[in-house]
């Protein structure tokens, strides 16, 4: 089986973290060969996958409007390839291959859909209009893979063909984050936070479906009862959108207790400094960073929005959206528990992960359906 893998950037998120799961994993088993194609070079997953012996094919786009020429380059390169089929990541890559069909034979086209609920009023023209594309395009789609039950349903209601809908969650890598005691000292020691002091960490692109909103109401909630707690935000956005963030944050006397770090290439070691990771969105798919935190062993208090509540059921707790009182006193009741009781808690939820959710899982259940798609093809 020969698959192209097509997306905008190798930008470090979610879900390019989880295109590198796959290709890697692919490659190894060796039920694939594998290349993977981008729009535009020098992302930071990139010398990733090439590390990896694995071909990453720049299309060298010129920005927004510079679309024949890369159409053309694009259609050259997959034909030159001829794959049984080209998985797209993300709305872009998506709607850019259905729309290419005609022009690319046998090729099976699969979509990768990563989103849910997302409020389009938020977003630029481009965006919307990308987005309305794919409701017409889907049902030219040969695979739509989802990685949510929440992403399932809102695009069955949105008129995505539901015969042609396969869930498979997203993989987290438990080699990489697990509990550990020394990575928890150190970086509690570069934060500067004490090792009795109660440290609750939100790890989300700035994004105002983020809700980040909602977590600092909530933050001057908790230190109402807990002076002495300090906050960890792990993420970057809209630079207009992050002084609005950090301006609330002084109006709510939050300065000092709050830790802003821009980005992390070793994030499994702040989940580690942790006491209680935190998710306050009000729109998911599968939020990769829930199941990252559990699989370090740290506890997770998570609002009711995409599968956060499927991930931590039984193992976390869930709070409504939008409700900093509800997430404080989530965040409370975590803080009434013993240091061991969170322990035992972030133990279970990391077993959790271990038996649903680890990549091994996703590979092996995404590799099953494409070689399904590509023998009924040959058949």
């Amino acid at each position: 089986m020969r698959v192209v893998f097509l997306i905008r950037s190798l930008e470090y998120g979610g879900a390019q973290k989880q295109l590198v799961t796959l290709a890697e994993g692919f490659s190894k088993t060796r039920q694939a060969d594998v290349s993977v194609v981008v729009f535009y070079r020098d992302g930071q997953l990139e010398n990733a996958l090439r590390d990896r012996g694995i071909e990453v094919h720049v299309l060298d786009k010129f920005g927004r409007w510079d679309v024949f020429r890369f159409l053309v380059r694009l259609v050259k390169y997959i034909r030159l390839q001829q794959p049984d089929l080209v998985y797209g990541f993300l709305d872009t890559a998506n709607v850019l291959i259905a729309a290419l069909k005609p022009v690319l034979g046998n090729t099976h086209i699969v979509w990768g859909v990563r989103s849910a609920f997302v409020d389009w009023g938020r977003y630029d023209k481009l965006a919307k209009l990308t987005y309305k594309f794919g409701r017409v395009l889907a049902r030219h789609t040969d695979l739509i893979i989802v990685n949510s039950r929440s992403g399932r349903n809102h695009h069955i209601e949105n008129g995505y063909p539901a015969e042609k809908i396969r869930l498979i969650p997203n993989g987290i890598d438990t080699d990489v984050f697990f509990p550990d005691t020394r990575a928890r000292n150190v970086k509690r020691e570069e934060l500067r936070v004490g090792k009795t002091q109660f440290v609750v960490g939100i790890v989300a692109r700035m994004d105002p479906m983020k809700d980040y909103e909602t977590f600092l109401r909530a933050a001057a909630l908790l230190t109402d009862r807990c002076p002495d707690a300090r906050f960890v935000c792990v993420g970057t956005g809209n630079a207009d959108y992050v002084r609005q963030l950090h301006a609330m944050a002084g109006k709510l006397q939050l300065e000092g207790k709050i830790i802003w770090i821009p980005e992390s290439h070793n994030v499994e070691d702040i989940y580690n400094a942790l006491d209680l990771f935190t998710l306050s969105s009000y729109g998911e798919a599968f939020p990769n960073v829930v199941g990252e935190a559990m699989a370090c062993g740290v506890p997770c208090v998570v609002t009711d929005a995409g599968d956060s509540a499927w991930l931590v059921d039984g193992v976390g707790l869930v709070v409504p959206t939008k409700s900093p009182q509800a997430l404080a006193e989530g965040w409370m009741y975590f803080l009434g528990k013993s240091e061991t009781d969170r322990k035992r808690t972030g133990m279970e939820a990391r077993e959790r992960i271990e038996r649903e959710f680890e990549k091994k899982l996703l590979i092996s259940r995404t590799q099953a359906a494409l070689m399904t798609l590509v023998d009924q093809g040959r058949g």
